[in-house]
């Protein structure tokens, strides 16, 4: 896929390839796909930003409880796996920190 200056999205990525280049870069492993792409929408989404944001500003052990009451939430309420499995990765101490530099524009 070639980019062009039509596909800059209003983040500053000129295209989706580059920006899942960077979220792989930043998050990494093959099996980090569903993460990737929460990341993705988020950027994309400010619904979901926001809420993504408020959590992602709680002290760490508020942050872990929040996303496993939600992740047993969805469960509950069988949302597609892949969103759960997604969330999971905000548990972890790096992954919240990077996802709250990317989605307030800090330096990574």
């Amino acid at each position: 896929m070639q980019c062009t200056t039509e596909a800059t999205s209003h983040y500053g990525f000129r295209c989706d390839a580059l920006m899942k280049k960077l979220l792989k870069r930043l998050f990494g492993k093959p099996e980090d796909q569903e993460f990737i792409s929460l990341m993705q929408v988020a950027l994309e989404n400010p619904s979901i930003k926001q809420q993504l944001m408020s959590i992602l500003s709680l002290p760490d052990e508020n942050r872990r409880a929040t996303i496993r009451q939600w992740r047993s939430e969805l469960d509950q309420q069988n949302a597609p796996e892949p969103i759960i499995k997604a969330l999971k990765y905000l548990e972890e101490d790096g992954p919240a920190h990077r996802a709250r530099e990317l989605l307030t524009g800090e330096e990574i």
